[in-house]
C-alpha cells in the first residue's frame, strides 16, 4: 500500500501558524505536522492537537528560534548573551558543540512526550540543521535513544 504524507513544519512557532496548520488538516490534505516545543505557548498548542486525532505529529528540533528547553547555562554554545538561540546559522555552526545540541534535542523530545503523552511520529529540524553531519549524527542518536523512527 502506498501513501502520501503531506507535512507542515513549524507547529508551535506561533498560535497563528499552529491554527493555520490545524485548519489545513481539517479542510485540506495535510496529514502530518512537526511541533516546536520550546516556546512559552507550547502547552496551549499541544492542547489544540487534541482536536486532530488523525494528524501525525512529529518533533521539529530547533536550535535557531526562541529559547532552549534546557537552562542556557547547560548549552552555552547554542545561545547568545541573552540566553536565546541566535538566528545566524554560520555563527551557530562555528561555535556549537554537538553534545550540547544532542542534549537540547533530547530535552525537546522529553518535553514533547510530557506535552502529548506519546513519542513523536518522526523528527526533523528547523532550518535543515540535519544537513550538517555533526548535527545529523546528533539527531540520529536522539532518534535511537527515544525509539523514534
Amino acid at each position: 500500500m502506498r501513501g502520501l504524507i503531506i507535512n507542515a513544519d513549524d507547529f508551535g512557532l506561533s498560535p497563528g501558524v499552529s491554527r493555520g496548520i490545524l485548519r489545513a488538516h481539517r479542510e485540506g490534505i495535510l496529514t502530518s505536522t512537526t511541533f516546536m516545543v520550546n516556546f512559552p505557548w507550547a502547552a496551549e498548542m499541544a492542547a489544540l492537537l487534541g482536536d486532530a486525532p488523525n494528524l501525525g505529529v512529529g518533533l521539529h528540533l530547533n536550535l535557531t528560534t526562541g529559547a532552549p528547553v534546557l537552562p542556557p547555562s547547560d548549552v552555552p554554545s547554542l545561545v547568545g548573551p541573552d540566553g536565546r538561540f541566535g538566528r545566524n546559522l554560520l555563527r551557530l555552526l562555528r561555535r556549537l558543540r554537538p553534545a550540547e545540541a544532542e542534549a537540547e534535542w533530547s530535552a525537546q523530545v522529553e518535553r514533547f512526550v510530557a506535552l502529548l503523552g506519546r513519542a513523536p511520529t518522526h523528527l526533523d529540524t528547523h532550518r535543515y540543521l540535519q544537513a550538517w553531519p555533526p548535527l545529523c549524527r546528533a539527531m540520529l542518536n536522539v532518534a535511537r535513544r527515544y525509539g523514534v523512527r
